[in-house]
């Protein structure tokens, strides 16, 4: 028998989204707690559905680089933009170099991620109601979660 074709309004359809958005990724290496703040940022600006293997990495590494980015940024903060030179002129911090170079990688993976706005396709009238419906459906998942009725999926 072949099988039934699966549609997004449908019972089964519904199910299948809800465990994608309900689906839990994870990093590909450990991350401390702030890391993982960002890694979730990073995992829920993109559909659930098309993270692979190798996008994960780059999310992962991208989540380093933004907690290594703010520490040196709250360095730079505390101890001010210039400091005294050798010969006792003030010059420029030489964390202001790092903190531009972490941001320049943040950049660079965002966009080979695809997080962009133009990238992620939301200038579209069909992106911007799924990426409303998903988020609806992330607080509802959210807010819902450990409740006793709440569905799940039954395996064939």
């Amino acid at each position: 028998m072949k099988p039934m074709k699966e549609y997004r309004n449908s019972d089964v359809g519904a199910v299948r989204q809800f465990q994608q958005l309900s689906a839990n990724i994870s990093p590909s290496r450990a991350l401390n707690e702030q890391e993982m703040v960002y890694f979730k940022a990073i995992i829920n600006s993109r559909a659930v559905d098309t993270w692979n293997e190798y996008d994960i990495m780059m999310a992962t590494d991208m989540a380093g680089i933004m907690y290594q980015r703010d520490q040196q940024a709250e360095r730079l903060h505390a101890e001010g933009f210039t400091v005294p030179g050798a010969t006792g002129n003030v010059v420029k911090h030489p964390l202001v170099g790092v903190v531009y170079m972490l941001s320049q990688q943040v950049m660079a993976l965002t966009k080979a991620l695809g997080l962009t706005a133009p990238q992620r396709g939301l200038n579209t009238p069909e992106a911007k109601n799924k990426n409303a419906t998903d988020k609806a459906k992330r607080e509802q998942i959210a807010a819902a979660a450990g409740h006793d009725l709440l569905a799940s999926a039954v395996d064939d």
